[in-house]
């Protein structure tokens, strides 16, 4: 999970393709955002993220994933 803090009003979470990171959002680009506080996240298997054990995750784990990350942003603001 990435942060770019650019503001506090909301948070919003930038998803992206699989195959590509979350390194794919330029600054300028997270800079429409403002005054939210903006987070990409690397899908599993991709970027910084690790490597998922066995078969390939199902898109029901990946939107799991992501679920996961959407209820815990409180917690990582906090940090």
């Amino acid at each position: 999970l990435k942060k770019a803090d650019v503001g506090a009003t909301s948070n919003v979470l930038l998803l992206h393709a699989t195959g590509f990171h979350g390194k794919v959002f330029p600054s300028s680009f997270v800079d429409c955002f403002a005054p939210n506080n903006v987070f990409s996240m690397d899908i599993r298997g991709f970027g910084d993220s690790s490597r998922w054990e066995g078969e390939k995750p199902l898109w029901k784990d990946l939107v799991s994933d992501v679920l996961t990350v959407v209820r815990n942003c409180e917690a990582f603001l906090a940090q």
